[in-house]
Formats: C-alpha cells, sequence, structure tokens
C-alpha cells in the first residue's frame, strides 16, 4: 500500500513538474459580472511550451448545480509565440477552469484553476456604517463558499489587525488583482473594510437565492459627509467635518471609489454601488438641497472620470446618535430634510440608474454598539433589508457594468525577428513593462522587443488603466533556409539575362537586392541572395550567394588609316578580339583589325570579345562609307617633298618593292617594304629634282610623279 501510494505521489509530481500550460489570466477566485441574461464574457490568458496546434478550454462547476458546464472547445486555434488567448462565454456559476494543448490530435500537457466564477460584484460605499466598525477577533465570515471579497488593505495599518489581508500601504492606490478570497473572519472586504460587518451575511442570502458567486468591495470612510465625497471627487483636500482643522489626503474618499470602478468596475464588471451614507450630515446639519446637489456631483464626477455608468443602490440613512464621556447617548436625530434628498435621488435628479436602497432609519435605536454603529445584534436585520431591496431591484438594473475583454494580442516578428507585438484595443496608450516593472516600450501597434517576460499597462482618453498580466513571450520560429534554383547561365553579354528562381514553401520572399518576388530576373553583375518570410514576417537565413556575371560588349568604332586602309579601334583592345568586315552587307575574309580598301562601299564592321570557351560578346555593328580615292592606286604625301614622304597603295604594302628614277631615268633609291599600311621613305641624300616613283605589289605596277625640294 506504501508503496502504490509512492508510486502515485511520484507519478503525480513528475506530471506537475512537466506541465508546460499555464493559465495568467483570470485569477483565482475572480468574479465576472453576469448580464440579465445570465452569462457573462470574460478572457482567458496563459502561455504554453513547445509546438502545439491549438488549446482547448473547459468549465466545470464545482459542485452539480453550480453553474452549466461547458465542455471542450478551441479556445485558440493557432497561439504564436507561446501565448493563448480567447474569450469564453459562461452561465452564472462557480467554476474550475480547465485548459489544455493538443499537438497531432493528442493532448500535449494541462493545468486548471480551481476557482473562478460568473455572478455579482458590488461596491460597498459611504461611511461608517458601511465600512464596518475595529475588527474583533471573531469577526463575521460567509458560510458559502461563494461568497467573495478582494482581500486588501489601504489604510491605518493598526485599524485593521486581520492577519491575512495583503496590506499595500496607506492610501496606496495600487489595488491587486491576484487577492480573492471567501469571507471568512481573517478577510478584509478591500480597501477600506475596517471588519467584514453584515457584508458576508448578505453574500451568503444573495448567493443562496440566485446561486451565483458574490464579491463586495468596500470604499467607505469613517465619518465622511456628502460634501468630503463631492469635494475629493473634485481633485482637492476636503475638512473633516469632526475636526475642522483636519484634512483628508487630497482626492480621498473619493479616489477609493474611483480606484475600484476603474480597476476591479473594468476588469471584473460591478452590478452596482451599495450606497450607505447620511448621519454624518444629520448631525452636522446639512441642508438637504445642498446634499443632493453634493450627491449629484459625486455621481457625475465618478461616471465622467471613469466613462461607467455604473448603477447606484442608496440607502435611506440618517438616524445618529454619538456616545457622552459618560458612556452614554445623545438623543438620537433624524433628518427628514436628508432622507428626503436620498429619495429624491433616485426619483427626480435627473441622473440615469439610481434605484432605492434600504430604510436603515428604525434598525437597532438606541445603537447599542458605541452609539452610532449598528452591532452585531442588527446584522440580521440589516443584511435582510439589504437582501429584500437586491432582490426587488435586481432585475430592475438592466445595465450592470460587465467585464471589458482583454485586448487581442498580435505576435508577429520585427525586422530582425525580434518580437513585433500588436494590440487591438480601443485604449490609446500603453508602458509594456519587464519583469522589474521598468517600462521597455510604449507602442501599440509593431512594438519590437527580445523574448521574455512582459506586462502591459493600457490608458484610455479619460486617463483609466487597464492591466494585461504577465506573459511570457517567445520567438516565433524562422521560415527554412531557402535555396535557389538557376535558370540558364550566370555568365552573360551585357544585355541578357539570367532568371533565379526561389525553392522554398514561405509565403514570400525578399532578395538581397530588395525585390519581393518568387523569382528574380538579374541584368546586372552581383552576389544575390534570398530570405524567406512567412505570414508573421518571420524570416529565414539568406539562401547561399549565387555570382552573376555581366560581361561589357566592346564598342566598336572605325578610322580612316590613311588613303586605302579602315583601322577598327576599341576602348577594349586585347589579344581575345576578333573582327568580322562587311561590304555592302556582304562577309569579307578579312579577321583582323585592318582592312584594305579597293573599292568604293559602305563598309560595317563587329568586334567580339571572347570572355570563356562558352562566352563571347558581340559589339553593335558600325558603318562607314568610303569612296575611293582618283589616284590610281597610289597615294604619295607631302609632294612635293623634302626629307621624307608616306606612301600608300591600293596594293599591299607587304612585300611591295618599290623604285625612284630620276627625270632621266637613272635609279635614285629602291627597296622592298616588310609590312602593310603606310610606309615611311627616307629621301635623305635624294636632290631636288622632278622624280618617277614606281611601286610593284601583287603583280601590280603603281607610277607616281614625286618633287624632291631641298
Amino acid at each position: 500500500m506504501k508503496k502504490s501510494l509512492l508510486i502515485l505521489v511520484i507519478g503525480l509530481f513528475v506530471q506537475a513538474a512537466q506541465a508546460q500550460v499555464s493559465i495568467s489570466y483570470p485569477y483565482f477566485r475572480q468574479v465576472f459580472q453576469r448580464n440579465n441574461n445570465n452569462e457573462a464574457t470574460f478572457s482567458v490568458l496563459g502561455n504554453y511550451s513547445g509546438n502545439i496546434d491549438y488549446v482547448q478550454a473547459k468549465l466545470v462547476p464545482i459542485q452539480v448545480g453550480q453553474g452549466q458546464m461547458l465542455d471542450w472547445f478551441t479556445l485558440d486555434l493557432k497561439p504564436k509565440g507561446g501565448i493563448y488567448q480567447g474569450n469564453i462565454v459562461a452561465k452564472g456559476g462557480w467554476y474550475q477552469l480547465q485548459i489544455r494543448t493538443v499537438l497531432n490530435q493528442q493532448v500535449k500537457d494541462s493545468t486548471s484553476l480551481g476557482r473562478v466564477g460568473v455572478g455579482e460584484n458590488f461596491i460597498i460605499s459611504g461611511q461608517s456604517n458601511a465600512e464596518g466598525t475595529f475588527r474583533k477577533p471573531n469577526d463575521t465570515q460567509a458560510i458559502d463558499d461563494r461568497v467573495i471579497a478582494a482581500n486588501f488593505y489601504n489604510f491605518f495599518k493598526e485599524y485593521n489587525p486581520s492577519p491575512n489581508n495583503k496590506y499595500i500601504g496607506e492610501h496606496n492606490l495600487d489595488f491587486p488583482m491576484t487577492e480573492f478570497r471567501k469571507i471568512d473572519s481573517t478577510v478584509t472586504i478591500g480597501p477600506m473594510g475596517l471588519s467584514n460587518f453584515y457584508w458576508p451575511i448578505l453574500g451568503d442570502s444573495l448567493v443562496k437565492k440566485y446561486n451565483v458567486p458574490v464579491c463586495f468591495y468596500n470604499t467607505a470612510w469613517v465619518g465622511t459627509g456628502i460634501k468630503n465625497w463631492a469635494e475629493s471627487s473634485r481633485g482637492v483636500q476636503t475638512a473633516n467635518q469632526w475636526a475642522p482643522s483636519v484634512y483628508y489626503p487630497k482626492g480621498f474618499p473619493y479616489a477609493n471609489l474611483k480606484r475600484t470602478v476603474e480597476i476591479y468596475g473594468q476588469k471584473n464588471g460591478v452590478r452596482a454601488i451599495l450606497w450607505h451614507q447620511g448621519e454624518n450630515d444629520a448631525y452636522h446639519k446639512t441642508p438637504a438641497a445642498d446634499y443632493k446637489n453634493y450627491f449629484i456631483e459625486l455621481i457625475n464626477n465618478l461616471r465622467k472620470h471613469t466613462g461607467l455608468d455604473v448603477p447606484w443602490l442608496i440607502s435611506e440613512a440618517t438616524s445618529v446618535s454619538v456616545q457622552l464621556s459618560d458612556g452614554t447617548c445623545t438623543p438620537t436625530i433624524w433628518d427628514a430634510g436628508i432622507l428626503q434628498a436620498q429619495k429624491d435621488m433616485v426619483t427626480s435628479s435627473g441622473i440615469p440608474f439610481l434605484y432605492s436602497g434600504p430604510n436603515t432609519e428604525n434598525v437597532e435605536i438606541p445603537r447599542k454598539s458605541d452609539c452610532i454603529h449598528f452591532s452585531r445584534g442588527a446584522y440580521v436585520t440589516l443584511a435582510d433589508l439589504w437582501f429584500q431591496k437586491i432582490s426587488s431591484q435586481l432585475d430592475a438594473i438592466k445595465f450592470p457594468i460587465s467585464s471589458k475583454s482583454m485586448p487581442s494580442i498580435q505576435v508577429a516578428c520585427g525586422p530582425n525577428n525580434e518580437l513585433s507585438l500588436d494590440l487591438t484595443t480601443s485604449y490609446k496608450k500603453v508602458n509594456w513593462l519587464n519583469t522589474s516593472s521598468v517600462i521597455v516600450g510604449n507602442l501599440l501597434k509593431k512594438q519590437l522587443l527580445p523574448s521574455g517576460t512582459y506586462s502591459a499597462t493600457l490608458e484610455d482618453d479619460l486617463g483609466n488603466q487597464f492591466s494585461i498580466p504577465s506573459l511570457s513571450f517567445r520567438a516565433l520560429p524562422q521560415p527554412s533556409k531557402p535555396s535557389i534554383q538557376v535558370l540558364g547561365d550566370t555568365l552573360f553579354c551585357e544585355g541578357k539575362s539570367v532568371e533565379l528562381r526561389v525553392q522554398g514553401s514561405s509565403s514570400s520572399f525578399t532578395w538581397s537586392n530588395g525585390i519581393q518576388a518568387n523569382s528574380l530576373v538579374v541584368k546586372n553583375s552581383g552576389f544575390y541572395q534570398v530570405k524567406a518570410y512567412d505570414g508573421d514576417g518571420c524570416s529565414s537565413e539568406y539562401s547561399s550567394k549565387v555570382q552573376v556575371q555581366s560581361k561589357p560588349l566592346p564598342i566598336a568604332t572605325i578610322g580612316l588609316l590613311g588613303s586605302y586602309m579602315l583601322k577598327a579601334t576599341s576602348a577594349d583592345l586585347d589579344a581575345n578580339l576578333g573582327y568580322s568586315w562587311e561590304k555592302n552587307g556582304s562577309l569579307l575574309a578579312e579577321k583582323s583589325g585592318l582592312l584594305r580598301l579597293k573599292s568604293s562601299g559602305k563598309y560595317s564592321l563587329q568586334m567580339a570579345k571572347k570572355y570563356s570557351n562558352t562566352l563571347t560578346c558581340v559589339s553593335p555593328k558600325v558603318e562607314f562609307d568610303y569612296t575611293l580615292p582618283s589616284d590610281g592606286g597610289l597615294s604619295v604625301f607631302p609632294n612635293p617633298a623634302i626629307d621624307n614622304i608616306s606612301i600608300e597603295s591600293i596594293a599591299t604594302l607587304a612585300g611591295a618593292e618599290y623604285y625612284l628614277y630620276t627625270i632621266d631615268g637613272r635609279l635614285a633609291l629602291q627597296g622592298k617594304i616588310s609590312q602593310d599600311g603606310v610606309y615611311s621613305m627616307n629621301l635623305t641624300g635624294i636632290h631636288s629634282g622632278k622624280y618617277q616613283l614606281v611601286l610593284k605589289s601583287e603583280g601590280l605596277v603603281f607610277t607616281k610623279g614625286l618633287i624632291v625640294v631641298k
């Protein structure tokens, strides 16, 4: 038996240690305000690890009959970045929330939240007979597990010695969302509950009648008059009527009420404010008209500041007595004018969604506790009075404040595959915070952050805040590295191209030159790579490089060399150049850069440069119109000459023989020319006179008269 138990414990421990899904929102024992159809919509957010296909949720009533089970359904079909999110529409009830992740149609991980509710939320406010008196060791507590309070405290610590409340500091407005507890004798109804008073008894009655959880918040403040509430709603200090030289902290007592509506009214929703106040004003003789005007100002300011038209249930309460030094009580005072003003708030203030609360004028007269506060013996009566009023008017409150859904968080990749976060929300501002509560960003769209754990605080145009719980974001997976298919030769002549085509299955591709396409027609030399991008903007590594070389075409020009020869010229003359000559469109046999001309015509040239065994680039064709000189085929210049002459011939000069004869037939000079082109003949030693130049080439004889002048 012991061995089996040990194995079971170890198995449970391993299962818990390996659980890779968590719930960040909602919080344990959080209650969401139901509407008049007995439904509420609330958000669910959390983290998962590894690869999953989708996240499912399930709601199971804590006990049979405490709600309507919601069987497994898909909460988030395509979670990303390690977070999941979704909304649940649930009937009134008290539930266990179950979450599981699914991969390949198999459950991968699961977790649960032990308690979450859809029911009723009430904000208690007013003065001490709503706040409660100093805590006793055996403070009242709820019977039912579904009677909840926000268990924290922000007033004078010594006033409330409850051992289990979360003390956040004096007048601190950083209200927690994690401190929901069943109201037992150690719980504080935050932020201002001195004791639990009669509220747990009311909670039990409401739970029993409606079979849904009930959550209370207490913002009442001892000894406050309606003027204190109105003035503090203006953001100013207001004097304590019991000690006029003493002022409440700036903005208080109103700040607690406003902040409770802001934080819990938005997140959880709220049915109504339960208002009990008036004894202080009766004692200090506040005029009824002033009372009503201050009250109107308070409600209007709260709705203006929060943007939420929270309904009010306004009790009728003025009866007051104070304790004298000998322990006796002064006669009870009732103020009919203030009582009427409280009634008029509901019937004739012009403010919608105000409802009548209980009349407590004759409850426990005289008061047995300290003359002014209700004693424990009156708790059942008071709770029943509130219960009767709430029960009779709950359906009339057609517009309770529903909880706001969490903003949708879209996770994508930034330019360098960092996180890029987008919020879909009506809020206008955001601060992203790291785990040290340091602001790391303030963008609603395309907030770039490294992988990590972050929370966020949103703010609307009124300055109201709404928080997103801490979530761990992880980098999205990168697409696979693509490859490049080359369609053609990467070495080509200028003006040609090669097509590069991506091999990969991503949704888009971006080349290293910035072009976004699945293929690229390349005309210029360079190294080309490509990245793959998926639908989340995540990019792969670059593919391997492909080198493309576009070789320039030779640029041909034709120049006339002398009288009988064309010469090919180019900026890129080298041994790899080839020449192709044409005359009047017909190809000539000449393959060199010189072309001897023997007749007039339209000559053209193309130059070819060989870059490799497989690539030769040919220049555009250039043309030259040539007219043969009428000099008989031999050109001599200058003529007359002094010391030198240049000889050109229609025939080749390579191997040609020349003879220079005097006028009387004597041979003055002879020689043989070794190369074609223009030959420079030296006339040094030749006397002035007339001569006859004879040139023999290719079996032809050419003659030309020459005059030498010395």
